[in-house]
């Protein structure tokens, strides 16, 4: 038996117009009245993930919010920071060294909840990450001299053939300081030793006393990988990297055919 549903947003929940259907969120408030809790799991930062919270009304049946591929878990009705996990100081320094390097990406990071800081603040990816996450932009041009905080995570982005050219290399570099994940075909992201969507869900649920196979999670990214093979039930989306359909213990619709709410009237409530 289900009790937790976690949900990938972009490519997942969202359509290719980055909009979340009827049909999903039908479903999705279907499972909710069942008992079963939502939560979201992304890669974007708590700001970028919130409205899609909102949207399902998480902040009125409980839920959760998965944010920062793993660093932070909100509770959507308290507020409350139930898990939260930054780069160690002293490395801080060495990656930003090292990432500036990629000279055909642009590195980036976040300030606080609602700031995005960007060595190219003209670029148009950039700028568009920004705008769909809800965050200021601000340019820098020594990210080194502008990290004076806690830093969740810096982000590559760039064209997805240089990212893909690069991220064996971004890997074998920085491994031994912290953890590369590449989240799309455009991002590359570094984090704490030990973050991911799936460690994060795993030890969350462990906390709550719920067992993997009573965990449904569906997503479509190379950042879902290891959420998709801790949950019981591991739903790749019909649009999903071929790598990401392999591993998976379903492949359901693409996300332009509801392929969430397909999933769950499968899975959960025994409609298909």
């Amino acid at each position: 038996m289900i009790k937790v549903i976690a949900l990938d947003i972009d490519g997942t929940i969202l359509n290719s117009e980055r909009k979340m259907t009827e049909a999903t969120k039908k479903a999705v408030k279907e499972a909710m009245e069942r008992g079963i809790k939502i939560i979201i799991a992304s890669g974007r930062p708590y700001c970028g993930a919130k409205e899609y919270a909102e949207e399902l009304g998480l902040f009125e049946r409980g839920g959760y919010v998965l944010c920062f591929n793993g660093s932070r878990i909100i509770d959507c009705v308290s507020g409350d920071i139930v898990y939260d996990i930054y780069l160690e100081d002293e490395v801080k320094g060495e990656i930003c060294e090292i990432l500036k390097g990629y000279e055909g990406a642009v590195l980036m990071t976040y300030k606080g909840e609602d700031i995005l800081l960007a060595e190219d603040a003209q670029d148009e990816g950039v700028k568009l990450g920004a705008q769909v996450n809800n965050l200021e932009l601000v340019g820098v041009c020594d990210m080194r001299k502008s990290i004076n905080h806690r830093i969740t995570k810096f982000i590559l982005g760039g064209d997805a053939d240089y990212i893909g050219s690069i991220w064996e290399d971004v890997k074998e570099r920085i491994g031994s300081l912290a953890t590369v994940c590449r989240s799309e075909a455009t991002l590359l992201e570094i984090m704490p030793f030990g973050v991911d969507k799936g460690i994060a869900l795993k030890g969350f649920m462990e906390k709550m006393g719920i067992d993997k196979d009573e965990v449904l999670a569906c997503g479509d990214g190379y950042n879902d990988d290891t959420m998709l093979q801790y949950a019981g039930i591991g739903v790749a989306m019909g649009n999903a990297f071929p790598e990401i359909k392999a591993l998976a213990d379903y492949v359901t619709l693409t996300n332009d055919e509801d392929g969430v709410a397909y999933a769950i009237r499968k899975f959960v409530l025994d409609k298909e």
